[in-house]
């Protein structure tokens, strides 16, 4: 089941579900991330690079909100989803990094909540294939260059 090819406006927790159950690893354009990044300037870098990464590699998809496999556990990934936190105020504090931490500007990224339970939920970040990379981090004075492998 590939992710990235699926509208973003299609994708439920449904389709994320099945992604769990059957157990679709990461991949180039596929990235699973348990909590959404921090507050401190090493977690917003890691988020940047992160991003630019994917975008320097044919873009895709970061779900926030699912965990990987523990050594004992039997399933390599599970959905964990983001709680105590406002869906909207962590859409806008990612936007504001995305569109000041990349140089040149990052756009037609989508970030979307899928609502889960009792106020959780998890976050889909989509960056698209584009032909306007390289793309660099420049925040806080670095200006570095990322890509992924499969």
């Amino acid at each position: 089941m590939l992710l990235y090819t699926t509208p973003l406006e299609e994708l439920n927790l449904q389709r994320i579900r099945e992604l769990i159950d059957n157990q679709v690893c990461e991949d180039r354009h596929l990235e699973y991330k348990r909590e959404l990044p921090g507050n401190t300037s090493g977690d917003k870098k890691e988020f940047l690079a992160d991003v630019t990464a994917m975008a320097n590699s044919g873009g895709g998809d970061i779900i926030y909100g699912i965990e990987e496999k523990k050594e004992n556990d039997e399933k390599p990934y599970s959905i964990k989803p983001i709680s105590g936190q406002d869906a909207d105020e962590v859409k806008q504090r990612l936007d504001s990094l995305l569109r000041n931490g990349i140089q040149p500007r990052l756009i037609n990224y989508q970030l979307k909540e899928i609502k889960i339970e009792n106020k959780s939920f998890l976050i889909i970040l989509r960056i698209p294939r584009t032909l306007h990379t390289p793309y660099m981090v420049a925040y806080k004075g670095s200006q570095k260059f990322y890509t992924r492998n499969s």
